[in-house]
């Protein structure tokens, strides 16, 4: 004998097996529908690459104290950093570091000098870092040719 129960029941019962086999769908056209609205990353809002310095000869540059040809401004080129760079010269092979003063930059800016360096084939080495500390380290080699 089927009661008024048992037919509620029975209807409850295919209700929610008509609501569990449509909701799968509901749910990914919700989805869907949020995933369109979600901020999406550009490239200017990405992680920044990494800070990089680029060291080269600059101009020429003869003085009393730097005749040979090679003579010329350090060159530096700093990329993705942040703020202010403060760079320094940490190696210069032949002749040492003595007498280099460190200088500041932008954080994707080109400087010449304030230094310079003149010996043909030498190697030099900058480091350069931020505030917020980001670092990185340029080398020229074969200095002037």
């Amino acid at each position: 004998m089927v009661t008024k129960m048992h037919m509620t029941a029975a209807r409850i019962a295919v209700a929610m097996l008509l609501a569990i086999s449509v909701a799968p769908e509901t749910a990914r056209a919700d989805s869907a529908s949020r995933e369109s609205e979600r901020p999406t990353l550009s490239r200017a809002a990405s992680i920044t690459d990494a800070p990089r310095v680029k060291v080269k000869a600059g101009p020429k540059h003869q003085s009393s104290g730097c005749t040979d040809s090679s003579c010329a401004w350090v060159r530096t080129r700093t990329r993705n950093f942040q703020g202010v760079v403060s760079c320094r010269i940490t190696k210069a092979n032949p002749g040492g570091t003595v007498g280099f003063i460190p200088w500041a930059q932008g954080p994707n800016a080109v400087r010449n000098g304030p230094n310079y360096y003149g010996f043909p084939g030498g190697t030099l080495t900058v480091r350069c870092h931020d505030a917020h500390g980001h670092a990185a380290r340029g080398k020229v080699t074969n200095w002037g040719t």
